[in-house]
């Protein structure tokens, strides 16, 4: 049995389930935009995770964390 929890935005209500990262923009997403059930490649989600680290690392040197 799967938990929700409950998400509102400019469009009303939905159940999100609880144990997920996202939230209800991207509920609205899978729901409207049929997907391919093709991945990303993780040497794409490494590479994405490196350039918000040193978005950060960068940001943080600048004060601006």
């Amino acid at each position: 049995m799967s938990a929700w929890r409950e998400e509102k935005d400019s469009l009303g209500e939905k159940q999100v389930p609880a144990e997920a990262y996202y939230g209800i923009h991207t509920c609205r997403s899978i729901e409207n935009f049929p997907l391919s059930g093709m991945q990303i490649p993780k040497e794409i989600i490494y590479a994405m995770a490196r350039l918000k680290s040193a978005c950060a690392m960068a940001n943080n040197q600048l004060g601006l964390l």
